[in-house]
């Protein structure tokens, strides 16, 4: 009976939601170029908007700057990418005492930017996804996020692809807040042509509470001052940053506080998690610069090479406030911190020509702090898990090139067939790729007429069991059997499992067919 009207009940609420939901009227998108009130410009199209609506844009180019200052989504419309040309720019403002949201997606800019600004008294959430600023642009910020009064804002700027042309303090990404907020900066590709002053990222507070994620971002190039910049200066102001599987490589400024990934705290509180970075081929690498603000937090699981002035900076004044540990510092003119546990001085043997994935020698492998991985992070900088095998890798990409073990039968992959009267050669190798030190079940057998034989080393036994449980390591060419067989069908197999357990669950494995007649 107890099922029987838990089921009843379940019908009702369903009912009753579906009511509500049905009486929600949605209002379908503006279309322009299209039908009146978008038969004409598209500002003239966002104008007749009403707030909440979406338009969507119906065509390749756009020769007009837009603004708006209500709720709105402006995006493509399927099967267009447009593209704003000739300095047009998209200027759009949270204003009033509502709540309000705007959302720009998979807009290109060819010269021009998009700025975006809050002083409602209401909430304001902000999504801008998946745009293309070009490098054409000539002062200031490709998009800028200005937060000046007003109610709480969260925002998520997220796979925008950026290209900042030299010049005089010139920006990628600039959230400059008066206010509160909360959101993050994602997954966007920045390219900084020579910025002098410039920064890729800048958060700066200068007044309220900032919560902000910068997580998975790639920065290059020249002369930029900053790849990433965290700056507060009034009193009062309250910043929680992460800064995470970031690879920023080519700051080369050295103007005011310069650095790969910067700290300039010149008042209120500062709480940051600097993780899983990877900072190299820079002037600076991590810089963290309090006078006379306050700080706390850690700095772990980062790589920081090649750098040619400094590579890690802790201003000594807050040097107990802020744990570093299980870093990498390689090729760096200098450094200026006490190092943590687990700090290491190794290659990280990036892969090269651009590429700062690892190789699977590299010193970083496996030699991270699961524990200073921020909560929340389950991939790295390519998407692949963050830990792949028993610890994390230091910097901003996990090392994923898997085992591969090989077996052959007289030097062949292939099925091959040989005479009774004349012996057989097995031989294994392995390569044991990013997880060389993980442990593993290893597993040596071979099927012949009606029965399987194991290796339990040092032995042969009847049935399938476990060589050995022993850590992965790399060897090449050893011979496992050298003897003649009587005529038949036999399959050799070599297999390592990456749960050392006993049970055979063949994670990798590698087998030859051998025919003896």
């Amino acid at each position: 009976m107890k099922r029987k009207l838990k089921y009843l009940s379940r019908i009702i609420a369903t009912t009753f939601l579906f009511g509500i939901v049905s009486s929600v009227a949605y209002a379908a998108p503006y279309v322009w170029p299209g039908a009146a009130p978008c038969n004409t410009t598209l500002q003239n199209c966002i104008d007749n908007a009403g707030s909440g609506d979406t338009v969507e844009i119906a065509t390749n180019t756009v020769d007009e700057s837009i603004t708006f200052d209500k709720s709105l989504t402006l995006r493509p419309a399927a099967g267009y990418s447009p593209r704003f040309i000739n300095i047009q720019n998209i200027v759009a403002s949270s204003t009033g005492s509502t709540d309000n949201s705007i959302t720009i997606q998979g807009i290109v800019m060819e010269t021009g930017v998009i700025i975006v600004t809050h002083n409602s008294s209401g909430t304001f959430s902000l999504n801008l996804i998946d745009n293309t600023i070009e490098k054409s642009f000539s002062y200031g910020q490709a998009i800028r996020f200005w937060p000046i009064s007003g109610g709480k804002t969260f925002f998520n700027i997220s796979s925008n692809n950026i290209t900042v042309p030299s010049g005089d303090q010139m920006y990628g990404i600039q959230v400059h807040s008066n206010s509160d907020i909360e959101g993050s900066v994602s997954n966007n590709v920045i390219v900084m042509e020579g910025a002098t002053q410039g920064d890729a990222i800048q958060v700066v507070n200068m007044g309220g509470n900032a919560i902000v994620d910068i997580i998975g971002n790639t920065v290059s190039g020249t002369n930029m001052n900053n790849g990433i910049d965290v700056y507060q200066y009034t009193v009062g102001c309250n910043t929680d940053t992460r800064i995470a599987n970031n690879l920023v490589t080519g700051q080369a400024g050295n103007v005011g506080g310069p650095g790969a990934i910067t700290y300039y705290i010149n008042d209120g509180h500062v709480n940051l998690e600097v993780v899983n970075n990877t900072v190299a081929d820079n002037e600076k690498g991590i810089m963290l610069y309090c006078d006379p603000g306050t700080v706390s937090g850690k700095i772990a699981n980062n790589i920081i090479a090649n750098n040619t002035s400094q590579g890690l900076y802790i201003n000594s004044g807050v040097a107990a406030a802020v744990s570093n540990n299980h870093n990498l510092l390689y090729n760096n003119i200098s450094i200026i911190f006490t190092p943590g546990a687990g700090t290491l001085y190794g290659d990280p043997l990036f892969v090269g020509g651009g590429d700062y994935r690892l190789q699977p020698l590299s010193a970083a492998i496996n030699k991270g702090d699961n524990a200073s991985v921020p909560s929340g992070i389950t991939t790295d900088l390519d998407g692949n898990p963050r830990i792949s095998g028993p610890v994390v890798d230091m910097g901003a990409y996990e090392c994923v090139e898997l085992p591969v073990p090989d077996i052959k039968a007289n030097g062949s992959d292939d099925p091959i067939t040989v005479s009774s009267n004349h012996p057989l050669s097995i031989t294994v190798s392995l390569d044991p790729g990013c997880l060389v030190g993980q442990n593993a079940d290893w597993w040596f057998a071979y099927y012949k007429p009606f029965d399987w034989l194991s290796c339990v080393y040092p032995t042969w036994v009847d049935g399938i069991q476990r060589c050995f449980e022993y850590p992965l390591v790399g060897f090449s060419s050893f011979e496992l059997i050298n003897s003649t067989f009587p005529p038949g069908d036999y399959l050799f197999c070599f297999v390592v499992d990456e749960n050392a357990d006993g049970n055979l669950d063949i994670t990798w494995f590698d087998f030859v067919e051998v025919h003896v007649q």
